[in-house]
């Protein structure tokens, strides 16, 4: 995964909102949420409340599945896709 923008502002949301004990230059797209990170149920929804504001993005709850939010490099593709649904718009 390319070092984006994108991918650097939730790298940062997720180690300031979160109980990370990582540097967002210690995160890689790879990293589980749950188990590599230690984020829990309660932490996912904070997270993606975070990323709503951060982005201004609205995430639909069909979007919050594993595949979408399993990994640090699954959130960062799918807010790309959104930013980029939003400029089609």
């Amino acid at each position: 995964m390319r070092n984006s923008k994108v991918e650097q502002r939730v790298k940062q949301l997720i180690v300031g909102q979160m109980p990370v004990k990582r540097s967002p230059t210690r995160l890689r797209a790879e990293d589980d949420l749950t188990r590599d990170l230690g984020i829990d149920s309660l932490g996912m929804v904070q997270l993606v409340v975070a990323l709503e504001k951060e982005f201004e993005i609205c995430i639909d709850d069909r979007d919050m599945s594993l595949d979408t939010f399993g990994t640090v490099g699954s959130i960062v593709r799918h807010i790309e896709e959104k930013e980029g649904e939003e400029q089609i718009r």
